[in-house]
């Protein structure tokens, strides 16, 4: 009976496993008020893989506690971890996608602002660079993002050597920009304006936060 019931509790540590990875490559996002979708979430996973565990063990006719039991169990669990869920997620939720801007019905999501910031750096050797503002114009820092923090909601900026920017002539240069290179956020609680800037390998001489 012992060994029943930690055959199922280790069967079940590979969904928690799989869940965590999941979130780690932005391939599952929940924000911090999901709890209950979070639990049956990993709730599914676990019974997911068990389900799947269990089948191989029976058609190979294998003991959970043996090692090939134990290499079935592992070579699963990343096998659905790192290829089959990705590609079903990621299938699946552009299918909707599609689905949702076919008929005109609003596509939801809850990736946060930053993923989407960060995904438009350039792929090798990119930056990018944040300027604040307050909601009366006056600036408040720039600098080059190195890290982001969303449990603190707080940014780790490189200096970029930019101690006072105008916002008017600031955000005259800053609206000549090609959207895709630049973007800026509202953050109502903090009262800020944050405008990012995408830069390549080295910086664009069209600098907006130049005083030129």
């Amino acid at each position: 009976m012992g060994e029943t019931v930690f055959a199922i509790i280790g069967l079940g540590l590979p969904g928690f496993f799989t869940y965590v990875v999941l979130v780690k490559r932005n391939i599952l996002i929940y924000t911090k008020d999901q709890t209950d979708e979070k639990v049956m979430l990993i709730g599914l996973l676990s019974l997911t893989n068990v389900a799947v565990i269990l089948l191989l063990l029976e058609v190979f006719n294998l003991e959970v506690m043996s090692i090939a039991g134990f290499l079935i169990i592992v070579g699963t669990t990343l096998l659905l971890t790192f290829w089959i869920y990705p590609f079903v997620i990621r299938n699946g939720r552009r299918m909707l996608e599609d689905h949702l801007e076919k008929t005109g019905q609003k596509n939801r999501s809850n990736i946060p602002f930053m993923d989407r910031i960060h995904d438009g750096k350039p792929a090798v050797g990119g930056y990018i660079q944040c300027v604040f503002f307050d909601f009366n114009h006056t600036f408040v820092e720039s600098g080059y993002l190195k890290y982001y923090s969303y449990s603190e909601n707080g940014f780790i900026l490189y200096p970029d050597g930019q101690n006072n920017l105008d916002y008017a002539k600031f955000k005259k240069r800053f609206e000549t920009l090609d959207p895709t290179e630049a973007s800026h956020m509202m953050d109502f609680d903090k009262e800020m304006i944050i405008y990012f800037i995408n830069y390549p390998n080295s910086k664009s001489d069209y600098d907006p936060t130049s005083h030129r």
